[in-house]
């Protein structure tokens, strides 16, 4: 069953209202009939004094019913509602907290998760940078190896290690982003004019050295870094030839030091005339 505070109120206010008319009436009906007036007119004069009485007390009552019911409504239903709450079954009661544990603890395994996914992508992005440097090593340590072994019986230590910083200095440029400017550190490798090798020889040596540097260095231009690598290195070798001829002639086919593709083991080159040939000092 419904039950409206609304209907109830007026009701109560209407029988009020009517007592109140009836009494008043009443009470002027004796006033009259103490002044001498009798019957009918008494009765009638009764009659129309409820009336007054009536519409007068019920204009009043429904002007303040209409500010005061709302309000009043309002809180009679906000101490329903109160008393609603606090009647609830302890199930219904502990519902709500229930609720609120575990959208806490979804919230915590989410959070989880993402850190999970964060520590595995660390962890990945990890691996591969030693991966990188794993093979940067491995890479550069081979072409050193080719470099001393090859020119072991020809150059000094001290100019093989300028040799090989020369090649770090080639390696360090052409792995730089995209859009740094290339300046090349190059040092003097060679001190005097030589006859146990050529320039055709070196063509392909420095062939050889950036054939493996481009396994590093994807982007690198062989024709445009080797001739400048050559010239600067073995001023002596390559002192009548510009960088653009010796870029058409890194892969000739007359040069007894063989080129060695990117698959293939660098072996170190024994110069003819060398064989017999004490190993340098400086």
């Amino acid at each position: 069953m419904n039950y409206h505070p609304e209907k109830t109120l007026m009701g109560c206010l209407a029988t009020f209202l009517f007592l109140i008319a009836l009494m008043g009436a009443y009470l002027k009906y004796a006033e009259a009939v103490e002044a001498g007036t009798e019957g009918a007119p008494a009765l009638l004069y009764m009659l129309v004094m409820f009336f007054v009485i009536f519409i007068v007390a019920g204009s009043v009552t429904a002007l303040l019913v209409g500010i005061l019911t709302p309000m009043a409504t309002q809180g009679v239903m906000r101490l329903l509602s109160v008393h609603h709450r606090t009647s609830l079954p302890e199930g219904e009661k502990v519902a709500p907290v229930k609720a609120i544990l575990h959208q806490a603890q979804a919230d915590e395994r989410r959070m989880a998760h993402q850190q999970a996914l964060k520590d595995r992508n660390a962890q990945s992005l990890q691996q591969q940078t030693e991966e990188i440097l794993r093979k940067e090593k491995q890479v550069l340590e081979e072409i050193f190896v080719y470099t001393r072994g090859t020119f072991q019986k020809v150059f000094t230590p001290t100019q093989i290690d300028t040799l090989i910083q020369n090649i770090q200095e080639l390696y360090r440029v052409n792995k730089a982003p995209a859009g740094e400017a290339r300046t090349y550190n190059f040092k003097e490798v060679e001190k005097e004019n030589a006859s146990l090798y050529y320039n055709y020889d070196l063509e392909h040596y420095g062939w050889n050295v950036s054939t493996r540097i481009r396994m590093l260095c994807k982007k690198m231009n062989q024709g445009e870094t080797i001739p400048h690598f050559l010239k600067v290195s073995f001023p002596y070798a390559f002192a009548g030839k510009e960088e653009t001829s010796i870029k058409t002639k890194l892969t000739n086919e007359t040069s007894r030091l063989p080129l060695i593709k990117e698959k293939e083991d660098m072996v170190p080159y024994v110069f003819p005339g060398t064989e017999q040939l004490p190993i340098k000092t400086d």
